[in-house]
């Protein structure tokens, strides 16, 4: 009797694995940068766009950018459909590695921190600041997401749990 349960068990078993879906082959990203050039833009050009547009400043190996690339490319693809407009537009700014040349020129070009400082109380400054210049403008690490409008520092979000639920509202 235990033969044939067991015999009869494993096949339904086995089939059953099949009829799952394979969490981990869906839970893979496929998409990548990539499949979003059109959003491609430098550091430089984070005050030269027109209207309110949102620029998402990110690094490839960056594990925090990496956490909500799904989520980002879920927002742009909407975005291109039409479906999100609170934005002009949206743009993706890919930072070259901090120990590059080009990397500590686009961060250098970041208004300095002082050398103790709560970042949501410098965010506060930007906000009355409004700058309109990178010079103006502190830089705290990716994933950041600065909201631009006519061509004036509105607000930004950092990390990627904040950025994840901004873009979910927005």
């Amino acid at each position: 009797m235990k033969k044939i349960s067991k015999l009869f068990v494993l096949p339904l078993f086995a089939l059953s694995l099949f009829s799952c879906s394979n969490s981990s082959i869906d839970d893979v990203e496929t998409r990548d940068y990539s499949d979003y050039v059109e959003f491609n833009s430098k550091v430089e050009d984070l005050y030269n766009h027109e209207g309110r547009y949102a620029f998402y400043v990110y690094q490839i190996n960056c594990s925090h950018c990496v956490n909500i690339k799904g989520k980002l490319f879920d927002y742009l693809d909407s975005f291109k459909a039409g479906n999100k407009t609170y934005f002009t537009n949206f743009y993706l700014c890919s930072l070259s590695p901090y120990s590059s040349e080009e990397g500590i020129k686009e961060r250098e070009s970041f208004k300095e921190k002082p050398n103790e400082y709560v970042s949501d109380d410098l965010i506060d400054e930007m906000i009355k600041a409004q700058p309109t210049s990178i010079a103006e403008t502190f830089f705290f690490g990716t994933p950041s997401l600065y909201i631009i409008e006519n061509k004036q520092f509105k607000t930004m979000r950092l990390g990627d749990t904040t950025i994840a639920n901004y873009l979910a509202t927005h």
